[in-house]
């Protein structure tokens, strides 16, 4: 396994942006870099401006990450788009998050059209050579269980692969330890972050999320259930907030790669 870091946190809005965060974290130590999938469009004009910066930092871009918006044809021809760009491009691995989740919980209508969509999301990053992996996310139309495990029965293997976010795990009231050890040979992507379940009241979701090792998540038993699966592909550090700097608690995270899981 390899250590690798999503950068959205640091902008997606422009060339600059992208920029800071690959500096930032390759001078940490990174070598794999994630970012949201539209990120490509900033490079569609100049794809050789994309290859250098990567080339200059000495870092692969190895995963882009795919929402799903609620109007898929929209969504089928983006992810066409960014799929166009990449081929050939190092990743391999697209992220795919469900829809936004409505307020009175998920139907098994929206369940079978969310299998659907990922199917066909799934067998289209297959003629690009791209395998898309289920992120089950809070407020989306995959939190729980029960959701993801409907998924993982209706849509076949071949064309889908999951990827674990330890903090949005425990937000959806699973244990990544156990997610990893049920759906293990079916991973084909990490995302790491810790967690601190209990936020002052009021306080966004997200506020509690922490940089690893700084939560309640056993790390090196997720890793360890991996290890068994197989799984050689990348810990993606990310942090949607980081409560000082992206650079400070990116360094957080690599440190506790390095020293409690060996990377």
């Amino acid at each position: 396994m390899r250590a690798g870091i999503n950068v959205w946190t640091w902008g997606i809005t422009s060339r600059e942006q992208f920029e800071q965060g690959v500096k930032e974290v390759a001078d940490i130590g990174y070598r794999a870099v994630e970012n949201i999938a539209s990120i490509v469009t900033l490079y569609e004009d100049e794809p050789e401006a994309f290859d250098g910066l990567l080339a200059h930092y000495g870092v692969d871009f190895v995963c882009g990450y795919f929402h799903l918006s609620g109007d898929f044809d929209k969504d089928f021809a983006n992810a066409e788009r960014y799929l166009k760009f990449l081929q050939g491009r190092c990743p391999k691995v697209m992220n795919l998050q469900a829809a936004g989740r409505a307020k009175d919980g998920v139907t098994q209508a929206v369940l079978a059209e969310t299998a659907r969509q990922a199917t066909q999301l799934g067998e289209l990053g297959q003629r690009y050579g791209t395998r898309f992996c289920l992120h089950p996310h809070y407020a989306t139309n995959v939190e729980r269980r029960h959701e993801l495990d409907y998924l993982m029965e209706h849509v076949s293997e071949s064309v889908l692969g999951l990827t674990i976010d330890t903090a949005h795990c425990v937000l959806g009231g699973m244990d990544p330890v156990e997610i990893a050890s049920i759906y293990g040979s079916r991973v084909g992507y990490m995302h790491i972050k810790d967690i601190q379940p209990i936020a002052p009241e009021g306080a966004p979701w997200f506020s509690k999320f922490r940089e690893i090792g700084r939560g309640v998540i056993n790390f090196v038993a997720v890793a360890q259930e991996l290890e068994k699966a197989g799984y050689e592909g990348v810990l993606c550090v990310e942090l949607d907030g980081p409560r000082v700097s992206g650079y400070k608690s990116a360094a957080i995270s690599y440190g506790y790669l390095k020293d409690e899981l060996g990377l």
